[in-house]
């Protein structure tokens, strides 16, 4: 009877020390919010999620998105700082998660993720949960999962304006979880030597702003026309050309070749998003035109028809019928897609121009004498 009585409470401490230790292990994975973070699942935020396509259910805690699905975290976030979140990767090959420049993702046909296509690759298993945590740094990012260090890229990030969540796309329609999304302000430590900036001396000038933010919005202008680019960027780039002109004008800090080529890049930048809303509406006059152009009509299987049609006769026709519908369908296609594909060979052309002209700025911006003093 004793024996008995002891092995039982020895089992219960048993199974005490272990839930201790699993409640544990889960806050280190999950460590507590600061008072500076954002925690993007609270209500608070709510409104600053918007859904791009797909489905997606907002849980205790949680986002799922189903299908050809695509959510975002609409910012903007000043680099550097830490994206912390779980990942579960219920279905599909296509899970994503875009920050600004850079997307974690999974392509091809393995379970892999990449942060470029030349770069290393982390396997990952269905229905196996992640701790991943993206490190944004202003030159590129690192990326962790379940605390240990597994890619990492180079790449000018500039300010973010939104975060990019996938389930799946077009050709992988798949399900996953996302939990505990954290966004960190990244701080010097307390004891690190670093003395806290001056707000008056730490504010970048608009010459150092339009180098950061140049190759963000090539990238958006040239994007594909099926992708949407931010709403405001119009008017930021004119903004950002009107205060380059006002910096030159009365501080500058640089010299004058440096913001005359600014100007210049700033009007590239703007002529080719002109440039793409003309390709947009040509692909909207393609599409409809094509679409209307779809009309299952031949002469030659009118001239045939008659009230004495036998079935077999009535057969071959509704086949003909169908093989010129789908002959006209593709042709269709064909022509809906035509605008695309000569948006991406002009965007090859526009890319050399404004490449070349933003290597230039910043050569001039670089041997240009400094005036700030």
């Amino acid at each position: 009877m004793t024996n008995r009585f002891f092995l039982r409470y020895a089992l219960c401490g048993m199974v005490l020390a272990l839930f201790l230790l699993e409640a544990g292990a889960a806050r280190a994975a999950n460590p507590p919010a600061a008072a500076a973070d954002i925690v993007a699942l609270d209500s608070q935020h709510r409104a600053k999620w918007q859904i791009r396509s797909g489905e997606w259910v907002f849980g205790e805690n949680g986002l799922q998105g189903s299908g050809d699905s695509a959510m975002e975290f609409v910012g903007p976030f000043q680099t550097p700082f830490t994206l912390r979140f779980r990942l579960t990767v219920l279905s599909g090959k296509r899970p994503r998660i875009k920050v600004g420049p850079v997307t974690l993702a999974n392509e091809g046909e393995q379970r892999i993720f990449q942060v470029t296509s030349h770069a290393a690759r982390f396997p990952y298993k269905l229905k196996q949960e992640y701790q991943v945590m993206m490190e944004v740094r202003t030159d590129g990012m690192d990326v962790s999962f379940d605390g240990q260090k597994q890619l990492s890229v180079t790449a000018a990030m500039g300010l973010i304006p939104e975060i990019t969540f996938r389930s799946g796309d077009y050709y992988s329609k798949g399900v996953s979880r996302f939990a505990d999304i954290v966004i960190h302000p990244s701080q010097p430590p307390a004891n690190s030597g670093i003395a806290a900036a001056d707000p008056a001396k730490s504010s970048p000038s608009v010459i150092e702003i339009l180098s950061e933010q140049a190759p963000n919005a090539l990238e958006w202008a040239l994007a594909p026309l099926d992708q949407k680019t931010p709403p405001d960027i119009r008017q930021n780039l004119t903004f950002l050309r009107e205060d380059l002109l006002d910096e030159a004008a009365k501080k500058p800090t640089a010299g004058a070749d440096a913001y005359k080529l600014g100007q210049q890049l700033c009007d590239d930048l703007l002529a080719t998003l002109d440039e793409r809303d003309k390709a947009l509406v040509h692909a909207g006059y393609t599409g409809a035109q094509a679409k209307a152009n779809i009309v299952v009509d031949s002469q030659a299987l009118e001239a045939r028809r008659n009230y004495k049609m036998s079935w077999p006769q009535y057969k071959r026709e509704q086949d003909q019928r169908h093989e010129i519908q789908k002959e006209q369908d593709a042709h269709a296609a064909l022509m809906k897609e035509r605008p695309a594909v000569d948006w991406a060979d002009r965007g090859v052309q526009i890319r050399k121009i404004v490449e070349t002209r933003y290597a230039q700025y910043r050569e001039a911006a670089r041997r240009s004498p400094n005036p700030k003093e």
